[in-house]
């Protein structure tokens, strides 16, 4: 009887722990789950805060590539139209075109006064300014433009670094 009474147990045995097992398993499942979810939303607000700092730093980058040509551009605009006015101020003046003003075979007169005012050190000036801001505008945004991204900017730059100079000095 002892016998018996111990096998009727030993056979309630893998029951009983296969249900405990079960319970077991369950909670940790249940755990898994939460620390799994908790784990994916504090990720998913990680990556949304790089992604949200990252992308205000190429933006303040490109708007200072932006504004550095812009100011190259009001800079060159500015001292271009100061030296136009000295041109034209001494043309109506003396009557005469200033030293410097060399007049090429076959060349308009609108040409004729953009290269007369391109070689006075106004001109000068005007063109130096706007290349350099040319040139930090494109190293502002140098990885853009390396990515082929923002080739206005860099047709820009190019506009802005570039002004015709002639070789021949001659006056009048």
């Amino acid at each position: 009887m002892a016998l018996e009474s111990y096998d009727t147990l030993y056979r309630k045995y893998p029951a009983m722990l296969s249900e405990h097992v079960g319970k077991i398993l369950d909670d940790q499942r249940t755990v898994m789950a939460a620390i799994a979810d908790a784990e994916t939303k504090r990720a998913l607000g990680t990556l949304a805060d790089a992604v949200s700092k990252t992308s205000e730093r190429v933006a303040v980058r490109l708007v200072e590539a932006s504004r550095w040509l812009s100011l190259g551009g009001a800079g060159f605009a500015f001292t271009a139209f100061g030296a136009l006015c000295v041109f034209v101020g001494f043309v109506l003046g003396s009557g005469r075109l200033p030293y410097g003003a060399g007049v090429a075979a076959g060349q308009g007169p609108l040409m004729m006064i953009f290269s007369a005012v391109a070689r006075t050190p106004a001109g000068w000036i005007a063109a130096a300014g706007g290349g350099a801001a040319a040139i930090a505008a494109a190293w502002r945004a140098r990885d853009d433009l390396k990515a082929g991204r923002r080739l206005g900017l860099l047709a820009g730059c190019v506009v802005a670094f570039s002004r015709p100079v002639r070789r021949s000095f001659s006056p009048l």
